[in-house]
């Protein structure tokens, strides 16, 4: 049986590509499948591949005419026979139990997706912890499973396992490649979950995009923009990033403060919320 099918799109990865696959064939966690698909890549990439689905019979290579990472995600969503299935970034790197521990506390809770600490990787190879999870554990309303995983400051798909049932089930697939549709997938599969664990102790490796391919500014911001909306429509009790900070005074006491942040506003009335505002619609 088929515990985790970890699914790597890969397109030009192959300066990488050996660092993220050595540590998925080292994982302690043996009944697993590694799904690579290959985008179209003009370099290495598709010899490395050959190399370890060689090495290792739990590789399955997928050799796709550039149809870019949604659709490849897609594709391997699939194909994906295990009863969890990880997104992994074909430029980053996982701990060995990362599969072992993601598992046992998805499958010990009935949880429908699993989370890890993770590490950002700058261009000198510097590490940094940007997420860490000191205890296990769980989450079930819409204001703690985002709290959880941290959003809205972080929006990972890759520090994470899914049960595949639920990916199916909800048919959460991948519409469109951009920053936008990342974080409104790993939004909607916060908010359509039942249940939510974190896992101590194991952490994900992630260079960061600029140093692989180059930002969208448009697309982040369109994409901040779609959930904070989606935070606000929900009544989610979590803090939002805002931009600017105004604070109103009457004989130097502070008794309006308003936070902006692009078509948001937040009101407060003497340190108490009242209202949220986007343009001129209210919630």
């Amino acid at each position: 049986m088929i515990k985790v099918s970890v699914i790597l799109t890969i397109h030009d990865d192959g300066q990488f590509l050996p660092e993220c696959m050595n540590s998925l064939c080292r994982q302690t966690l043996k009944d697993i499948e590694i799904i690579c698909i290959n985008d179209a890549s003009t370099d290495n990439s598709a010899d490395v591949l050959k190399y370890y689905a060689a090495r290792d019979r739990r590789i399955k290579v997928i050799n796709q005419n550039n149809i870019g990472p949604a659709a490849c995600r897609n594709w391997g969503i699939v194909a994906a026979q295990g009863q969890y299935i990880s997104l992994l970034e074909a430029c980053d790197w996982v701990d060995p139990s990362f599969c072992e521990k993601l598992y046992d506390a998805a499958s010990a809770e009935n949880a429908d997706i699993a989370c890890c600490s993770v590490i950002h990787i700058d261009e000198a190879s510097q590490a940094e912890p940007a997420l860490k999870y000191v205890r296990k554990q769980t989450a079930k309303t819409l204001t703690q499973k985002f709290k959880l995983l941290h959003i809205p400051q972080f929006n990972y798909i890759y520090n994470k396992i899914y049960k595949r049932d639920f990916i199916n089930g909800q048919e959460l697939y991948f519409g469109e490649d951009s920053e936008y549709a990342n974080i409104s997938w790993c939004t909607q599969t916060a908010k359509k979950s039942e249940k939510i664990v974190s896992v101590p102790g194991v952490f994900y490796y992630h260079r960061l995009q600029e140093i692989i391919r180059p930002l969208n500014e448009s697309e982040i911001k369109k994409s901040k923009d779609a959930l904070i909306d989606t935070i606000i429509k929900n009544k989610i009790h979590v803090k939002i990033p805002y931009a600017k900070k105004t604070k109103i005074r009457v004989l130097g006491m502070p008794i309006i403060k308003i936070l902006t942040n692009t078509n948001y506003k937040r009101y407060y009335l003497f340190g108490i919320k009242i209202i949220d505002v986007r343009s001129t619609r209210k919630f």
